[in-house]
Parts: C-alpha cells; structure tokens; sequence
C-alpha cells in the first residue's frame, strides 16, 4: 500500500511505514525529531529502523484530516467532530510544550491535514523531514485553510471543525485573531494560485 507524498516514497509493510527519503541525511533528521517528540510526550509513530535513505516507522492505523472530514460530510457527528478538533488541538499544545522555547519558536510548519491521523480518541503527527520556525498563529491560520479548503470546501462540517480546532487551541495558548487570519488569508490566495 503506498501513501500520497509528494517529496517522498512511503508505503505500508504490515505494521511498518517505509519512507525513502531524499538523502541519508534526511532520513536520519527525521529519525531524531521523531525520536524526541515521542521522548517528549508526543503522539508520533515510533522509529523503528534507519538504513541509508530508508526510514522505518510503526504504522498508525486512522483517518487522516481529510479523510476523517470526508466520512464526516457522508454523516455529520457534531459531537465527534468537536471531540477531534479538540484532540487536534491538544496535539498541537503537546508539541509546543515539546519544542518551543524562550530561544527557539519552532512550530510543525508543515500543516496539511494528511500529517494528522484521528485514532478515534487522539490525533498522531506524521511527516516530520525538518522543524519550522515562526509563530503558532502561522500554523494554526494554515491549517485552518486545509481544512476548509478540501473538496468540497467550505461546508458546514469543515467549517465547524476549522472554528472549533481554532476555538480549543485559543482556549489552550491565547492567539491574536488577526494574526492567524492573515495567515489563514495568505494560505488561501496562495492556493488559488497553485490550483491555477
């Protein structure tokens, strides 16, 4: 079974994901970023082997964002859907926790609903080739974009999701609201313009 990526190989052994990375290089910097969020409390899959461009992680069985989203629109679960907005914005709280700094503000960078699988309880990160620097209104804007932008976009069910993952995680970490939607904006025009 293999998954979509564009920078990467990535398919399904059993209970193993193999990634074939760029480079070397690249597959031993994700091997330590994973390794220490998971030391850090982190809901990521554990490594399991690196050899040479070959990463080997455990497989996380779950819905991605856009999947979780697509059997929502099928049948709406306002409930599910609050509980996993809620979920994902624990994560998001967990991995700040794990990484922020008064020197480093590092933040997960590379949003796409894809990199989040629901579990039906949690959400687990996947796809983390490097760290990210700027702030938590960038990523929090971007991926609220993501999520209402999948086909069909801007549904009720996206929607709601979108304002309550935003909603939970304001609750968590205060955000400036103007920050976050310009970043939310600038992530929407620059779609507009690739799907062009």
């Amino acid at each position: 079974m293999n998954f979509k990526s564009k920078r990467n190989a990535v398919s399904r052994d059993g209970n193993t994901v193999v990634k074939i990375c760029g480079s070397a290089e690249a597959a031993e910097t994700e091997a330590e970023i994973l390794k220490r969020l998971l030391a850090a409390g982190v809901s990521v899959p554990a490594v399991l082997d690196v050899s040479g461009k070959a990463l080997k992680t455990a497989y996380i069985a779950g819905e991605t964002v856009p999947d979780f989203l697509e059997r929502m629109e099928s049948n709406p679960d306002k409930a599910e859907l609050e509980t996993a907005a809620a979920a994902l914005a624990d994560w998001f709280c967990c991995f700040y926790r794990a990484v922020r700094t008064e020197s480093e503000s590092i933040i997960r960078g590379d949003v796409n609903g894809r990199n989040f699988i629901w579990n039906g309880g949690s959400f687990i990160g996947v796809d983390f080739e490097t760290y990210a620097n700027g702030s938590m209104e960038q990523d929090a804007g971007r991926l609220s974009a993501f999520i209402t932008s999948y086909n069909p976009s801007n549904t009720a069910v996206k929607n709601l999701f979108s304002n309550a993952f935003l909603a939970a995680l304001n609750a968590k970490i205060p955000l400036a609201a103007e920050v976050t939607e310009n970043f939310r904006a600038a992530e929407l025009a620059d779609m507009k313009k690739r799907r062009e």
